[in-house]
């Protein structure tokens, strides 16, 4: 199935929403400018990077048969570093999605 298919097939209201957000001067100029959608690749890659480290490190710590005072100590300091990857990948992601919503 050809991409053209595959956009065709999409309900018209979400294109109608996908052309609306391409259109917002954030979604213009993020697409058309010479450092905007690759800066916000690699800032996006740095939030996915951040969120599956840390998520990987607690899932690494529980496998190795930490103990229970151990994980909590750092737990805490995880969990906001944890949530700071999700944040900055779904606030960059929207922006990329902005930039080519209907491609």
């Amino acid at each position: 199935m050809g991409q053209d298919n595959m956009i065709a097939s999409y309900p018209n209201w979400l294109l109608a929403f996908f052309k609306l957000i391409e259109t917002t001067p954030v979604g213009i100029w993020v697409r058309s400018s010479t450092f905007g959608y690759p800066l916000f690749e690699i800032v996006h890659l740095i939030g996915l990077s951040t969120l599956f480290g840390t998520v990987l490190l607690v899932d690494l710590s529980v496998l190795t048969g930490q103990s229970r005072p151990a994980l909590e100590a750092w737990g805490g300091r995880v969990l906001r570093l944890t949530l700071a990857g999700f944040t900055i990948a779904l606030l960059s992601g929207i922006l990329l999605l902005m930039a080519r919503a209907s491609e």
